[in-house]
């Protein structure tokens, strides 16, 4: 008996522990559970029907607990269908014992289906501004998902679901109704999103993402990741969140260029993005700028843009709304070569921009190229080493602080500190400027200038101001590069040369400046042969500007002018009055000699006046009196009379001259001016053998010279009667 009652035991033991087994690593398909799973699915929402085949049960006694499997499942909701790879489900062992049938969860692994199906389906448990916009921009695609739930003891789903899959092929429908293809994995659970291994093709640009979170914070979603790309072209327009206008100069429609980039932002109602934070690493391989200022242009040489060239750089920006980019904290690194007409340097620049301030370095190393500053008469020569150093400042009324220029090459260097300009990009003031080096003519300069309040203080022990004294007569506006306010200049140079071969000796002065004008000026200096120069101007009662000038030294004042050669002695004084925008202008040169004049050599040819015209190329003919009245109006000079007696010739002549555009002069040529004013002055032989008519007797040429600046056209008319203003200037010069 009690052998049979121990195999007995020993039987069901046995036939326990091989049904444990068998459940455990084999399992059991049955269909007892499909109505359980249905029931619960549908409690949850009439609309979904699920299609189960056999459930295959397995025990994992660890746990306690059954687990249910089945495959090719189907789920039907609003007449739309997606296939179901596999179904997994808990179920503990109370489930036998309890009249509520429940199920603790629900594994469902889906086969590849349409992906707005799949959308419609996750919107009947989370229809959230997620769920939203997927339904809005995704537009076709196909997308694997893994959903698992969770189920209350009453059997309703716990919001810790768990979402999971991939979307293939998925076209995305943008705002501005421009589409892109995306490929990437997807994780979602309460409150928390993710994307990875995201790969994009936008119109054949390629981008991909390792990982994209968002996370739901009620009123809006936050959302960081990382984008990247390869090498390849991008339009222009990636870089027009950058609110500087230098980028509007970028002349390549297309940007080659390679990018690893972090982000940040939040994502409000009305797709309103604010607090964004982006981090761009880039490599850039060309891009054409174009180059509009022409003072760079003459600068670097440049015929019409640069090439930028293998640049690394950086980018971060943070910025409260997207709408807002220009009061937004950014900041750009990067270096890269710099190329001009085929010739390579190197560039370094930081920008950075917090509001509206903007501050800007641009270092250059300019190695290879050259560098012209005309109005200092320097040019670095290729292949010698130099530095260049930018710093600006851009503040929120869009003043302009050139905080720091600095050139350093060899042993010449420039520097300007602090130069500030207005709104309309005209000059306001300077702290500093230092100038040490050797120009062109290889005279030495070294002058300093250093600003106190509203007076600059001007001092040098050597400078060669030629261009600048050029720049200064030919120009036709006012001097606008100085400020309206009240300002004064206080000169002290020892050494200042006029011109490449001249220089005057211990300059000194004051110049008062206001509203962009000359107030008054004073300035006294000595040529190197002892001989004075003295310039003055003077604003009087009815605001007129009145000009002096005057030296018994006037050569190398005249030897500027390229068309008078040969200039010697005399003595020169001019004086101008200035009104309303117009000055009226008187120079008068006494007791001089000139060598060779074209255009004067060229009327006394024409006149077959060849004797005089040799003399004039030869040992020059000398004047006793030259006067010229004239007038200044913007670019219109206008030639009352120049007049001019010597004992070879005299010359009476009026006309006007347009600047750059046209000349045209008339007037009288007398040779043997000696000889016809002594005839006149003998009485009663004069009246016989000059006239008592005014100019019978007399000979002469009248003349026109008209035409632009490099085309003049000169006429030549003998005359054997003068006109009676001739007479009457010669006779008043005379008589004087």
């Amino acid at each position: 008996m009690i052998k049979y009652i121990f195999r007995t035991l020993s039987l069901t033991f046995l036939l326990i522990i091989f049904f444990i087994f068998y459940l455990t690593f084999i399992g059991v398909e049955t269909s007892r559970f499909n109505k359980i799973i249905e029931k619960q699915i549908y409690q949850y929402d009439e609309k979904i029907q699920i299609e189960l085949k056999k459930v295959n049960i397995r025990l994992f006694p660890s746990e306690l607990k059954l687990k249910l499997y089945s495959e090719n499942a189907n789920l039907i909701f609003d007449k739309k269908l997606l296939k179901i790879r596999n179904i997994k489900s808990n179920l503990p062992f109370k489930i036998f014992f309890s009249k509520n049938k429940t199920i603790e969860n629900l594994d469902i692994s889906t086969e590849s289906n349409n992906i707005n199906d799949v959308i419609s389906f996750i919107r009947l448990f989370k229809n959230n501004i997620n769920t939203m916009l997927a339904s809005r921009f995704i537009k076709k695609g196909k997308v694997e998902l893994n959903i698992k739930l969770n189920f209350d003891d009453e059997g309703k789903i716990d919001d810790n679901y768990i979402l999971s899959g991939k979307i293939n092929t998925a076209v995305i429908e943008l705002p501005d109704q421009k589409k892109l293809n995306t490929t990437f994995n997807f994780f979602a659970k309460k409150k928390e999103y993710s994307i990875t291994d995201l790969s994009i093709n936008y119109h054949g640009i390629k981008l991909s993402s390792k990982k994209i979170k968002i996370i739901d914070n009620k009123n809006y979603l936050k959302i960081n990741g990382d984008i990247s790309n390869d090498f390849q072209e991008f339009n222009k327009g990636i870089i027009s969140f950058v609110p500087i206008n230098i980028f509007n100069n970028i002349e390549s429609d297309k940007i080659n260029l390679q990018s690893s980039n972090q982000f940040t932002f939040n994502l409000k109602n009305k797709f309103k993005i604010s607090d964004v934070n982006f981090n761009s690493k880039l490599k850039l391989k060309n891009l054409n700028y174009k180059i509009k200022n022409q003072n760079l242009k003459k600068i670097f040489k440049i015929k019409d843009k640069i090439i930028l060239s293998n640049h690394v750089m950086e980018i971060n920006l943070e910025a409260s709304s997207l709408k807002l980019l220009d009061r937004s904290k950014i900041s750009i690194n990067g270096s890269g070569e710099i190329n001009n007409n085929n010739i390579v340097d190197n560039l370094t620049y930081n920008f950075s921009q917090e509001k509206k301030n903007k501050d800007l370095m641009l270092n250059f190393k300019i190695n290879q190229n050259s560098i012209s500053l005309d109005a200092l008469e320097y040019n670095k020569d290729k292949k010698i080493k130099s530095e260049i150093v930018v710093d600006l400042n851009f503040n929120d009324k869009n003043y302009l602080n050139l905080r720091k220029i600095y050139l350093k090459e060899n042993n010449n260097f420039f520097e300007i500190l602090n130069l500030r300009m207005d709104d309309k990009k005209e000059f306001e003031s300077v702290d500093s400027i230092s100038l040490n080096f050797v120009n062109n003519f290889q005279n030495k300069n070294k002058l300093n200038i250093i600003r106190n309040k509203n007076i600059y203080t001007v001092k040098g022990d050597v400078f060669d101001g030629t261009n600048a004294i050029n720049t200064f007569i030919n120009s036709t506006k006012t001097n606008s590069i100085f400020t309206s306010k009240k300002q004064s200049i206080l000169l002290d140079i020892s050494k200042f040369y006029i011109d490449k071969n001249n220089y005057v000796k211990n300059l000194n002065g004051e110049i008062n400046l206001h509203k962009k004008e000359i107030l008054d000026l004073k300035i006294k200096s000595v040529f190197s042969n002892g001989e004075r120069l003295n310039l003055s101007v003077k604003t009087n009662e009815k605001n007129h500007r009145v000009t002096t000038l005057s030296t018994r030294y006037p050569k190398p004042l005249i030897s500027r002018y390229k068309f008078i050669k040969g200039f010697e002695n005399g003595n020169l004084d001019f004086q101008s009055i200035k009104k309303d925008g117009k000055s009226y202008s008187t120079l008068i040169i006494d007791n001089f000699k000139v060598r060779e004049v074209p255009v004067l050599a060229k009327i006394l040819t024409l006149a077959s006046l060849q004797g005089i015209a040799d003399l004039l190329t030869g040992d020059g003919i000398r004047f006793t009196d030259f006067e010229m009245k004239f007038t200044n109006e913007s670019s219109l000079m206008e030639i009352q009379e120049i007049y001019a007696i010597g004992p070879a010739i005299s010359l009476l002549m009026g006309g006007y001259v347009e600047q750059d555009k046209i000349t045209s002069l008339k007037g009288t040529l007398v040779p043997a001016t000696t000889i016809n004013r002594t005839i006149s002055s003998i009485p009663l032989i004069g009246d016989i053998l000059v006239g008592k008519k005014v100019g019978e007797g007399v000979f002469g040429v009248s003349f026109k010279i008209k035409g632009s600046p490099n085309n003049l056209k000169t006429t030549v008319n003998p005359i054997k009667t003068l006109t009676p203003r001739f007479i009457t200037r010669t006779l008043e010069k005379l008589k004087d």
